[in-house]
């Protein structure tokens, strides 16, 4: 064998291997997501509605924490099961101010402020000040579905054995007056949403091998919950690390 016939031998499996592993990841993540969406469409309605706390992590977000709490207050759910809690982490904005006026809201909600010790910190306070059944975090600038809390609680309350879920994560389209960059980067996000969540975590889920229960919105058995040593501090991806922790 000459040297170029190696060469091409080399790139030739160099290019394939990984094309041909990616592929059928692609392929049967496909296949598991739509074998997903049939499944869960048969969930039955619940038989009662278990109490759930969410628990909403905040730090400046002015901007985002009315439309987050409403989301969560127009909820599918009966309003006298869901508590809501907003634990604040140092914010220097308006957040408080904005939260202080929603005054409309049939729904438990209370405001708890710590000193600013991160997002990990402030979902630990939250999963001690709970106490319902379901413990479900949301960050802030999240708009749930109308439906997301009694699609979750029915589908767990329906399959006993899953201790924890996360959501179907979707990317809000961008602002007309945004530059063609923006809306670029905006339109590249929404497609890397819909492979990671629409197919990718699908497929993950019914291998049962979830690398991620996502920090933007998961929910969890409280009691599946105290089993771990909770949101580690030390890290930036205390979604995985918690997420780890569970299997």
């Amino acid at each position: 064998m000459n040297t170029r016939t190696a060469y091409i031998i080399f790139w030739i499996i160099w290019l394939l291997v990984p094309i041909l592993i990616d592929g059928a990841i692609v392929f049967f993540s496909f296949f598991g997501a739509i074998r997903n969406h049939h499944t869960f469409r048969k969930q039955q309605p619940l038989p009662f509605t278990p109490q759930v706390s969410i628990v909403i992590p905040v730090k400046n977000g002015a901007h985002t924490i009315e439309a987050c709490i409403r989301s969560i207050a127009e909820q599918n759910y009966p309003h006298d099961a869901l508590e809501i809690m907003v634990i604040d982490n140092g914010s220097t904005d308006d957040s408080f101010a904005v939260f202080n006026a929603i005054d409309d809201i049939e729904n438990r909600i209370t405001w708890h402020s710590i000193i600013g010790q991160g997002k990990a910190w402030a979902l630990n306070s939250g999963v001690y000040l709970s106490q319902a059944q379901y413990f479900v975090n949301v960050d802030c600038d999240l708009v749930l579905a109308p439906d997301a809390i009694r699609n979750a609680i029915s589908h767990m309350e329906g399959n006993p054995d899953i201790g924890a879920a996360t959501g179907y994560l979707v990317v809000s389209p961008p602002d007309r007056q945004a530059t063609n960059n923006e809306q670029l980067l905006a339109k590249l996000e929404f497609l890397e949403y819909v492979t990671v969540f629409g197919v990718g975590r699908a497929y993950q889920s019914q291998a049962n091998a979830l690398f991620t229960l996502s920090g933007a919105f998961s929910i969890f058995r409280r009691e599946v919950l105290l089993r771990t040593f909770l949101y580690n501090q030390d890290t930036v991806s205390e979604d995985t690390d918690l997420t780890l922790q569970l299997y």
